[in-house]
């Protein structure tokens, strides 16, 4: 649901709220359009964004995105990616490796959406061998981009020599499209800008050491695309690469209270209510805590 109707002196108080079932998620549509133009701002352009979605999940606010100007986005999952296809995007980054069936259904996603760009990422030559088979044996290029592991060690290819071996082979296969390089680098979140800054830059090094080599080898200049929010207001400093925030569409209470220079406000908010008075001091209410999937603790 989307709330309009607020107190001026409480963005988040509801005059309907009687009238609302809980738990329920209250979504503010001025503060994400705020949000959506900031980030806009930030990174110089709407096309210098791959917006993630996947703390929204919500094609209305896709499409808020997309009449902002915004037409390429990250997803986390296959079904992420089909929201944003049918809710009209044009060009979509799943942000990791699909292994197993998911390649499979990958190319049906892609057939279902012949229009759009659906690009996954590739570490490793057995996975890009498996992309090439499946899409050649359909008539179809799959689109891909390199993974690039600069030190969160999620995954990713290390940034060694190999790097650039693998990248030479994702475009001899014929039936792939090495777009460029992913890079993320989410595990770099010092509250103080200047040190996250001086971080980012100094694991970015061997990145830009790697588009060099690129070059130098006679491929084409890579896109990029580096980042989440944490990292996003350093890597908008660097024209050529694409910035890919996400949480900052909603924002939330731990990047707000680290990641002071960004200028995003707190969209959306949980409504829950008290259920039992069980005993003094203490109160029930009507959302798990599992059903928010927190990840830090309660207090």
């Amino acid at each position: 649901m989307i709330g309009s109707e607020i107190f001026p002196a409480d963005w988040y108080m509801l005059r309907n709220a009687p009238t609302l079932d809980t738990p329920s998620v209250v979504i503010y549509k001025d503060r994400v359009q705020q949000n959506i133009d900031a980030m806009i701002v930030i990174a110089g352009g709407a096309d210098r964004l791959f917006t993630h979605v996947k703390t929204n999940k919500t094609p209305n606010v896709v499409k808020m995105l997309l009449a902002a100007g915004i037409t390429q986005f990250k997803c986390a999952t296959l079904a992420e990616a089909g929201m944003v296809a049918q809710a009209g995007g044009t060009y979509i980054l799943i942000a990791h490796q699909l292994v197993g069936p998911k390649i499979d259904r990958l190319l049906a996603l892609r057939q279902q959406y012949p229009a759009v760009v659906i690009a996954s990422l590739v570490d490793c030559v057995a996975i890009a061998n498996a992309l090439n088979q499946t899409f050649g044996a359909a008539g179809l290029t799959a689109d891909v981009f390199l993974d690039i592991n600069n030190g969160m060690d999620r995954s990713g290819h290390p940034l060694n020599a190999d790097a650039l071996r693998l990248y030479q082979y994702l475009h001899s296969l014929t039936h792939l499209r090495c777009q460029g390089l992913h890079v993320y680098d989410g595990h770099l979140r010092d509250p103080s800008f200047a040190e996250r800054r001086q971080q980012i830059d100094h694991d970015f090094a061997d990145v830009a050491a790697l588009i060099t080599a690129i070059e130098q080898a006679g491929l084409p200049r890579p896109m990029v695309v580096a980042g989440g929010t944490p990292t996003f207001t350093s890597h908008a400093l660097r024209a050529d690469t694409y910035c890919s925030p996400g949480t900052c569409v909603f924002w939330d209470w731990g990047y707000g209270d680290r990641l002071t220079e960004q200028p995003f406000l707190y969209a959306a908010i949980v409504l829950t209510r008290v259920i039992s008075k069980p005993n003094r001091g203490l109160v029930c209410i009507d959302l798990g805590h599992k059903a928010i999937a927190a990840e830090n603790p309660i207090d």
